[in-house]
């Protein structure tokens, strides 16, 4: 999902940051290559009520 979201972003000329928790099921391959599309993760803290 992320390498199409990135090639739709990438022609279109925008880049984008997606914030994502800390949650098992949020995985990025190391291999994905990201270009336009960066991702952060947040620390465990800031998830935390």
């Amino acid at each position: 999902y992320l390498t199409k979201l990135d090639r739709q972003i990438r022609l279109q000329d925008r880049h984008i940051l997606l914030l994502v928790d800390n949650a098992p099921v949020h995985i990025i391959d190391e291999n994905t290559n990201l270009i336009n599309v960066a991702v952060y993760f947040l620390p465990p803290i800031v998830m935390q009520g």
